[in-house]
């Protein structure tokens, strides 16, 4: 630390009912450039406090009279002395349950006798330190601080006159500086706590203002420092900002809507369709030429695809539309359910199915996940490609979005320039699959709404693909 002139080194207030301790308090506080006063009373430290403006206070515990936890709280609901930083010092009370009631006191720090040298004497130089630092603040020209600032900046006594301000304040005021200084800011002050107040500015310029306020001791008295930000731009930013949000919400629900009416009405006439070519078949019998079977196959099979089609899209706009019940899911239960319900196809295709014991419980709407769990086992499955042992593996691992599940496959892989595209709405890695490219939109969508996250890895075409799906963990 620099050396301080006589005239102005901090002073320590030294407290303790016995004169050999404050002694050995002087000797070890000795390299210190600062003034040590005494005090061998609770009594006659408080008298002092009010006399001199103090940097720190050694304060030991057991006393007479006035112990030194009482002689703290005096000091702290003191206004002049409310942030005086004291230390306390004690060779009895060291347990736990005192250096908690020596914080609540007010105290900043708890030594323990016999006292090691260095640690006091670094304690004691941090704060000197920032006692020094907030004196050279107040000393050096406020205006000459402050007047490039671009936020308000006030100084303003406890009684509520304007000692110093800053040409910004004075601009949100709509006051000149000369006149501000002296007279009475009647806005209520609250320390460490963020204020927002209205003020007509120069010109009756209506502007919304953030007040940031703190204490300080400013020549030696305690005042009030006020920042003062305008937010005007940044509040009519947010109104305009929750218009487009609102109006896009707005525009996504009417969307939805259509989308739901679309598919319905839709289905109604596919249905027609279905039906009439079921009867045509049944009416021409054996007399029905092979083309025309053929033609009629087609007509079913395009129908169907049409019918199934639309579900996928009813079930899209639907998410997030209906009453959810979020309850604790066991994936456990629901992939053994949805694997059960999949077996034929499973068996069918030859597949190897791997589940780990182990998945994890998630929170989220059963039905929902269902949908999740059971679309992506038939993305894995379609999209198996030609593999002579096709497998499916289950499982959580850690990643670096945190411990999600995944569903990997050994098909026939994804491209690295698709991995971005396999969410989209009608997005399909082959023509020649099966499949409306909905499924993986919706999984997307219903991960989402649980707030959480999915994507896709594979390490190319024919090297296979995993999924992977982070859910909330039930607690």
């Amino acid at each position: 630390m620099a050396k301080i002139a006589n005239d102005i080194r901090p002073k320590i207030l030294l407290v303790d009912d016995r004169p050999d301790n404050l002694l050995a308090l002087e000797t070890l506080l000795q390299p210190l450039e600062a003034e040590l006063i005494r005090a061998t009373s609770g009594n006659e430290a408080i008298a002092l406090t009010l006399e001199h403006d103090f940097a720190l206070v050694l304060l030991d515990v057991q006393m007479p009279e006035m112990d030194g936890f009482e002689v703290a709280e005096i000091l702290h609901d003191t206004e002049k002395t409310a942030y005086l930083p004291i230390i306390f010092v004690s060779a009895i009370y060291t347990d736990d349950i005192y250096r908690v009631k020596g914080v609540e006191s007010g105290a900043v720090d708890f030594l323990v006798k016999p006292i090691i040298p260095a640690l006091l004497l670094g304690k004691v130089r941090i704060f000197l330190e920032l006692y020094e630092n907030r004196k050279k603040l107040l000393q050096q020209s406020f205006q000459g601080i402050v007047e490039q600032v671009s936020d308000g900046v006030m100084v303003v006594s406890r009684d509520g006159t304007i000692q110093q301000v800053n040409p910004a304040a004075a601009e949100l005021l709509g006051e000149p500086v000369e006149k501000l200084v002296g007279s009475i800011y009647e806005q209520k002050l609250a320390p460490g706590t963020l204020q927002e107040i209205v003020l007509n500015g120069r010109n009756h310029q209506r502007r919304h203002v953030e007040l940031n306020v703190s204490t300080m001791s400013w020549h030696g008295e305690p005042v009030f420092i006020v920042s003062m930000r305008d937010v005007t731009e940044r509040l009519q930013a947010k109104k305009e900002l929750e218009i487009i949000i609102n109006d896009l919400n707005t525009k996504n629900a009417e969307l939805e809507s259509f989308n739901y009416t679309v598919s319905h009405d839709l289905k109604s006439p596919l249905i027609t369709i279905g039906g009439f070519s079921g009867l045509l078949k049944h009416s021409l019998g054996d007399n029905m030429s092979e083309d025309v079977r053929t033609y009629v196959s087609e007509i079913n099979g395009a129908a169907a695809k049409m019918i199934l089609l639309l579900n996928h899209l009813l079930a899209l706009s639907r998410v997030g539309q209906a009453d959810t019940a979020f309850t604790t899911v066991d994936l456990n239960d629901l992939f053994a359910e949805v694997s059960h319900e999949m077996e034929a196809v499973i068996q069918q295709r030859g597949v190897e199915l791997q589940i780990e014991k182990t998945l994890p419980q998630v929170q989220g709407d059963a039905i929902l996940l269902r949908q999740v769990v059971q679309n992506l086992l038939e993305n894995a499955l379609r999209y198996m490609g030609e593999q002579a042992h096709p497998v499916i593996n289950i499982g959580v691992a850690e990643t670096a979005h945190g411990r999600a599940l995944y569903v990997q496959d050994n098909g026939q892989g994804i491209a690295p320039e698709y991995l971005d595209q396999v969410f989209g709405l009608f997005k399909r890695l082959s023509a020649k699959t099966e499949g409306t490219g909905v499924g993986l939109t919706i999984v997307r969508k219903i991960v989402r709404f649980h707030h959480g996250e999915i994507w896709a890895e594979s390490a190319g075409e024919g090297k296979g693909a995993t999924f992977w799906v982070r859910l909330p963990i039930a607690e």
